[in-house]
């Protein structure tokens, strides 16, 4: 009994000292890997779907093939049609010489959504039907925007975060190259906001911990 009433107040000293945007102690099964970032052997995982001429489409969602995926796609049923020719979607990562913003740099890979006809032709998502694009960021503790890359800018899309930490999604009308970008004092911030309040946590389970032994050993004695 003592061990548990000993486990229950560390878990609750931890969910009190731990700050609001702070991961859940438990979020489900999220297997992952080392980030692949474009340039690696082997490089980065890629997807594509072929899809025949037809006026209608189908619900789907194309991710990359990491355990955790470093990149999804979701698109809703009627997003995409073309009646007069089959053509490929894909989800690759690719390099740019497009520099980000001021103050922003980037965090992951660039990754490309292009929906083409064997001709070349692109394909633009039906209006009303918004595409959901799913980045993994490469540095999961630090806070991350997404961005769309429109001519030779760089546009800041809302981004909220999807599933497993350090996983974030935006929706947009159009396809083309998305990648997750950091404002250059994040890493500092958000780790330095951290530590404090891990020590505290660590410091009172060991407490917790040693208080209990004690307990036992004396009722045992």
């Amino acid at each position: 009994m003592p061990a548990i009433v000993v486990s229950a107040a560390a878990t609750a000293v931890l969910w009190r000292v731990m700050p609001p945007a702070s991961p859940p102690l438990y979020e489900g099964v999220c297997l992952s890997q080392p980030y692949v970032f474009t340039g690696s052997h082997p490089p980065p995982a890629s997807s594509s779907v072929s899809f025949p001429a037809s006026e209608s489409f189908p619900n789907y969602d194309l991710k990359t093939g990491e355990l955790q995926p470093q990149a999804e796609v979701l698109l809703t049923d009627g997003a995409l049609v073309s009646p007069s020719s089959p053509f490929t979607l894909s989800l690759s990562a690719v390099s740019t010489s497009v520099s980000p913003p001021p103050g922003w740099h980037l965090d992951a890979n660039v990754y490309r959504v292009a929906a083409l006809t064997p001709a070349g032709a692109a394909l633009r998502p039906v209006a009303r039907h918004p595409v959901t694009v799913v980045l993994r960021a490469a540095t999961p503790a630090v806070q991350v925007t997404l961005f769309r890359l429109d001519g030779d800018a760089w546009t800041q899309l809302h981004t909220v975060p999807f599933g497993c930490t350090g996983t974030y999604e935006s929706t947009s009308a159009v396809l083309g190259d998305f990648v997750l970008m950091t404002q250059q004092n994040t890493v500092m911030t958000v780790a330095n906001g951290l530590v404090v309040p891990l020590v505290i946590a660590l410091c009172a389970v060991v407490a917790m911990t040693v208080v209990g032994l004690l307990v036992l050993r004396r009722r045992a004695a």
